[in-house]
């Protein structure tokens, strides 16, 4: 059977150096620009934005991010840029993104970032995600991304300066969901314009609910 299939499945390791380079990094960071302009203007350093998400202030831990849930918009953000890239270095296999912080008290909240086998996202991508989140403004960020042994050689095109990301020509796609926190909905747009940034699907709305062990279910 199919679920028989999947459950042999080998677990995702480092990316495949066969995936063609589709994603462009002047994109990438471009969108990231801004997504900060707009969070600076919406909502200022509360975002996480003046202040940024330094290496002091969130740690990955728990599959993920956790902090005050008002301060997560370019955590979310940029845990939209990892996923989608994760898919993109699967060849297009699916992962997942979901915005909850389990029992902890309602103010907070959390994003937890799913591997394409629908297991916590591969330790040896752990690192870069802290750096991705961690990053102070383009020119870390850019640092982050290029050094990242885990995507194939050259992955990042030239690129033509489009915001777009890549071409998606790879089917990339990441399932979204959040719990019913109040802050989950903003942080899950913030995520999704992240993947969409890289060219690859959300699969999901801001509004979509789901129990991070129904997310991990679909992603499997």
């Amino acid at each position: 059977s199919d679920r028989h299939r999947n459950r042999n499945r080998k677990r995702p390791t480092m990316a495949s150096p066969t995936v063609s380079p589709t994603v462009s990094l002047e994109a990438l960071l471009a969108a990231n620009e801004a997504f900060e302009a707009d969070a600076r203007e919406q909502d200022g350093e509360s975002a996480g934005v003046d202040a940024g998400a330094g290496p002091a202030r969130l740690r990955y831990g728990t599959a993920g991010f956790r902090d005050k849930g008002h301060t997560l918009h370019l955590a979310s953000f940029r845990c939209g840029l990892v996923a989608g890239l994760r898919s993109h270095a699967l060849g297009g296999q699916a992962t997942g993104l979901v915005l909850t912080a389990s029992h902890n008290p309602v103010e907070d909240n959390g994003v937890k970032l799913v591997d394409g086998d629908g297991g916590m996202l591969h330790m040896s991508w752990e690192g870069f995600a802290e750096e991705v989140v961690a990053a102070r403004g383009s020119d870390e960020l850019a640092r982050a991304l290029r050094g990242f042994q885990g995507l194939p050689q050259n992955f990042f095109g030239a690129g033509n300066g489009d915001s777009d990301g890549g071409s998606g020509e790879r089917g990339a796609a990441v399932l979204v969901a959040r719990d019913t926190r109040p802050t989950g909905e903003a942080l899950l747009r913030a995520a999704i314009r992240g993947i969409e940034a890289t060219g690859a699907a959300a699969v999901g709305l801001p509004s979509t609910l789901r129990t991070t062990p129904q997310l991990h279910w679909q992603v499997y």
